[in-house]
């Protein structure tokens, strides 16, 4: 018999403090502070246990326990929890667990429970890492049916090995469709041996968001539709095979966030702007493909893996009227990237990974800061500037060493005049912030190393703090 609420939560009405030999006007004023489950109301409750399970932002197995458990609590609890939409509009779908006929029934009344109480549209999640078997092909339909009527945010993680077949065909038929309500695509999709595949998105002019991780599976547009809701592509995919980058402006001009992971070339760059692009991460082979890429707006830039003659190409083209730019693992900090940030006059904030410092590492990063410390030789022309932050990453440093000796000076060059000169119209903007962190260590001493760096870093008016970018203001 299922307990009512007052039952199953009397431990939560009873006072938390100790109240033996207090007064009776006090234990009367803690009376009336108590508040029993039964007095709050509904919609309260009803807020409660969507904050409590956040259905969108744990795995389908925690969910899952937890909305069967909350109507055994009591009746009324069972009652809220099935009138509660919030909680059943992410459907979580696990395929390695539909191995049967038994299995295949039990997910398919999972899915239809979580339709009839979600009461609109949902959010799906289909997952599957083992061998795809034939009981799992209703379930692909009931899929493909929700993602066709009222999914607005769609997940398919394929990710299996050592199988002589794939989902490709179950895709396809939940991809190539009109999609009224969907607005997040999200499509990761590995297999070995690689199967080559090529899809069609949906015909979904709500789309807002598409990310597509593949290994050698490819997406093209339908027909000649437009997305113009469509603010941010993440784009990784190991292959041979060609991707239209002009394609992806034309079909989305409201482009704001643009991923590129790649290790191949794009096809041919077609010379073209955008407006609306704010930031971009690039990785891979692709500088080539968008030399032609002009973004007059661009904010925020991150690259790593790039070879270090494309550097030139991108800095002087797509990444020039960057403000912020990371520059991440795989790209050596030397005076060849120095020299090529000289396209980059309008950057304010960067950040640097440093790879490892090996023997002739120093010697390089030196160099790096030896041209970012004055006018480039025989010109008046400063490197990046309007620099105000930098922020590097996994440095060896030594108070004691030539690399902190080549940092204090650019350190110094960058600061005149003196922090408290207003006046100051030189010929680059004043750096404010440098900030050095160390690699992870267990030895506490280096704690105290970068303490010493940062004491000579204040010295010269300098914040050394760890900060967001974002919390500077764009001059």
């Amino acid at each position: 018999m299922r307990p009512d609420s007052k039952t199953a939560v009397s431990t939560l009405s009873a006072p938390s403090v100790t109240t033996a030999g207090a007064p009776s006007e006090l234990l009367t004023t803690l009376a009336s502070m108590v508040v029993g489950i039964d007095d709050l109301a509904t919609e309260l409750i009803s807020d409660i246990f969507v904050d409590a399970v956040k259905p969108e932002q744990w795995p389908g197995a925690f969910t899952k326990r937890t909305l069967w458990a909350l109507p055994f609590v009591c009746h009324r609890w069972r009652d809220i929890a099935y009138d509660t939409p919030k909680l059943w509009r992410c459907i979580h779908v696990n395929l390695d667990l539909v191995t049967d006929a038994a299995s295949e029934e039990r997910c398919i009344a999972h899915i239809d429970t979580f339709l009839a109480r979600a009461k609109g549209s949902v959010a799906l999640n289909v997952r599957i890492v083992r061998v795809p078997n034939i009981f799992q092909a209703s379930i692909w339909r009931a899929a493909r049916d929700i993602i066709g009527s009222v999914c607005r945010s769609c997940t398919i993680h394929v990710e299996v090995f050592d199988v002589s077949t794939s989902c490709a065909p179950e895709i396809a038929a939940c991809l190539e469709q009109s999609t009224p309500r969907l607005e997040v695509l999200s499509v990761h999709y590995r297999v070995d041996p690689p199967r080559r595949a090529i899809w069609t998105l949906p015909r979904a002019q709500n789309l807002c968001k598409v990310v597509w991780v593949t290994d050698d599976a490819y997406f093209q547009w339908p027909g000649t539709e437009t997305f113009p809701l469509v603010c941010e592509i993440d784009i990784s995919i190991m292959g041979l095979g060609q991707v239209e980058i002009a394609q992806i402006f034309t079909r989305c001009p409201n482009l704001a966030a643009l991923n590129l992971d790649v290790d191949h070339p794009f096809a041919s760059p077609t010379q073209m702007e955008s407006l609306s692009l704010r930031s971009v991460r690039l990785q891979g082979d692709l500088a080539s493909s968008i030399s032609e890429l002009w973004l007059p707006n661009l904010e925020k830039a991150e690259i790593a893996n790039i070879a270090e003659d494309d550097l030139v190409t991108l800095f002087s083209g797509p990444l020039a009227s960057a403000s912020s730019l990371t520059v991440g693992h795989g790209i050596a900090m030397n005076s060849e990237l120095a020299r090529a940030l000289v396209h980059c006059p309008q950057l304010q904030h960067l950040c640097l990974y440093v790879d490892g410092l090996y023997v002739d590492g120093e010697e390089k990063i030196q160099e790096f800061f030896e041209d970012m410390s004055q006018p480039l030789n025989g010109t008046t022309t400063w490197i990046c500037p309007r620099l105000r932050s930098v922020h590097i990453r996994d440095l060896w440093l030594s108070p004691a060493g030539d690399l902190f000796q080549k940092i204090m000076v650019f350190a110094t060059n960058r600061t005149r005049p003196s922090p408290d000169n207003d006046a100051f119209v030189g010929p680059i903007q004043r750096l404010e912030h440098l900030y050095f962190e160390p690699p992870l260590s267990r030895h506490t001493s280096i704690l105290l190393v970068y303490g010493s760096v940062n004491t000579a870093l204040n010295a010269l008016g300098l914040s050394t703090a760890s900060i967001r970018v974002d919390t500077f203001s764009i001059a």
